[in-house]
């Protein structure tokens, strides 16, 4: 019998993951059941929305609050207006419930209206009584500020009298006031304490500052008398500098004084000398003049002396003219260095005393005591000009011809400048003209005339911009001295 093929077909297969194998079906869930539960979920997460949003508001309003009662406070503090109680509290205090009303129209939950109405009876409470302490504070300030004012008053009054009952007064009128401002509120007890017993010093200390203004002798005389005098509650430390102030202020007036003094009298005696050669000065008039203190003393002699005896003595004519050349020099050397009014004054004594005697005459008194002479030996160039005179002067061989010359060049320069010209340029036409007048005087005219052509090179020279040194060494070669001309070398 034949054999049946065996099957092998599940040979070919692969081997795959068992079926999941199903267990007893899950419970069912009702739609109502899930919709409530969600409905809690959303309702609990609603809750935490609005609480946080309510801290939220509540967070902000505290800020603004806080920032709003701040500036109110700020502004209160910095207000220079002066306000009583009512206009105060319209001011400020009732700006209060405007602030409070602002911030409660941002909050949109009633329990963030509810929390920040407890919030601002807090702040609120607190910022009414700052803003009352610094309206008390302001209206002490104000009071204290006039109560030292008042004080300030009455303390420079009691320095002012003399009378000794009125300062009394005074002073009893200060402890009142004292009082009255402890018991306001405008003085703390030790302020109180420590201005009552200081009084008497302070008023003793005002004296001596009102003394040392109007009757510092008086003030000095009292301090050097120690605790004895008017002045027993300074000590001794501070009398000493005030004695060294009253000194040192002593010695400033009395300079002011003689330099007011001297002031004076330099104009009544300029005054004088116009009136004595105009011929309307009497001796009466000069001797007052001396008595008041109006014009010096040996001026005012002086010009008695010349009112007495007008008539002129004879000198010879090198007498006058050494006589001229002092006069000349001496207020070269007064004005020049700045000269006290004494020396001034004793100078213009002496050259009217040179009138009177002979020395020299009223029109070289007039020259040396014009206005315009004033400013020219005050001015350096015309000084040197004088210098140079005198050294041009030295050239001659005799001193009678050196004091002569010397007279000349003096009164020559002078009267040029009087009339407008320069001291540089007056000097060099005066030393010209003496020049020439040599040269004619011993009739030599061939030298005249070469010294006219020198001078007229010098000019072409300093046309050219040579300097003087250059033009010293040309007239050297040339044979001539530099120094005839006024050019250094």
């Amino acid at each position: 019998m034949p054999k049946i093929p065996i099957y092998e077909s599940r040979l070919d297969l692969t081997e795959e993951a068992p079926a999941p194998r199903l267990t007893s079906t899950p419970p069912a869930v009702t739609v109502s059941q899930a919709l409530g539960e969600m409905g809690e979920v959303l309702t609990e997460i609603g809750l935490k929305f609005r609480k946080a949003d309510v801290a939220r508001q509540l967070a902000q309003a505290e800020l603004s609050l806080r920032r709003q009662l701040e500036q109110l406070e700020l502004e209160a503090l910095t207000d220079n207006n002066e306000y009583d109680e009512e206009e105060f509290n319209q001011q400020y205090i009732s700006k209060l419930s405007g602030i409070k009303q602002a911030e409660l129209k941002k909050l949109t939950y009633p329990e963030a209206k509810n929390e920040f109405l407890n919030l601002f009876d807090r702040y609120s409470i607190s910022s009414e009584i700052n803003l009352k302490k610094i309206h008390r504070q302001k209206i002490i300030d104000l009071g204290r500020g006039a109560f030292e004012a008042l004080e300030t008053d009455l303390i420079s009054s009691y320095a002012r009298i003399d009378d000794q009952k009125a300062k009394e007064v005074y002073k009893d009128q200060i402890i009142k006031e004292i009082n009255k401002a402890y018991e306001t509120g405008f003085l703390k007890p030790q302020e109180k304490k420590e201005k009552l017993t200081k009084l008497d010093y302070n008023l003793q200390k005002a004296q001596i500052y009102y003394d040392i203004l109007y009757k510092p002798e008086e003030a000095l005389q009292e301090l050097q008398k120690g605790t004895v005098g008017f002045f027993n509650k300074i000590s001794e430390k501070e009398r000493m500098e005030f004695i060294d102030e009253i000194r040192t202020r002593l010695d400033r007036i009395k300079r002011e004084n003689k330099q007011a003094i001297a002031v004076a009298q330099n104009q009544n005696e300029l005054e004088d000398l116009k009136r004595f050669w105009a011929g309307e000065l009497t001796v009466e008039e000069v001797k007052r003049q001396i008595e008041e203190g109006k014009i010096g003393r040996p001026f005012g002699l002086s010009l008695i002396k010349n009112l007495q005896n007008p008539v002129r003595k004879e000198r010879p004519l090198i007498e006058q003219l050494t006589k001229y050349n002092e006069l000349v020099e001496r207020k070269n050397e007064l004005l020049g260095k700045g000269g006290s009014f004494d020396k001034i004054t004793r100078y213009r004594a002496d050259a009217l005393k040179a009138v009177q005697e002979g020395y020299i005459t009223e029109s070289q008194f007039k020259d040396l005591f014009s206005d315009t002479a004033d400013i020219a030996f005050k001015n350096k160039e015309f000084r040197n000009a004088l210098k140079k005179s005198k050294l041009f002067s030295s050239s001659y061989t005799t001193p009678e011809e050196q004091v002569k010359v010397k007279a000349e060049l003096y009164g020559n320069v002078l009267q040029k400048v009087i009339t407008g010209k320069k001291p540089q340029e007056a000097l060099i036409e005066a030393i010209n003209e003496k020049l020439e007048e040599d040269i004619y005087a011993a009739g030599d005219t061939k030298n005249f005339l070469q010294d006219k052509r020198i001078v007229k090179k010098i000019n072409e020279l300093r046309a050219q911009g040579k300097s003087d040194k250059e033009i010293a060494v040309f007239l050297r070669k040339a044979g001539y001295n530099p120094k005839f001309y006024d050019i250094k070398e």
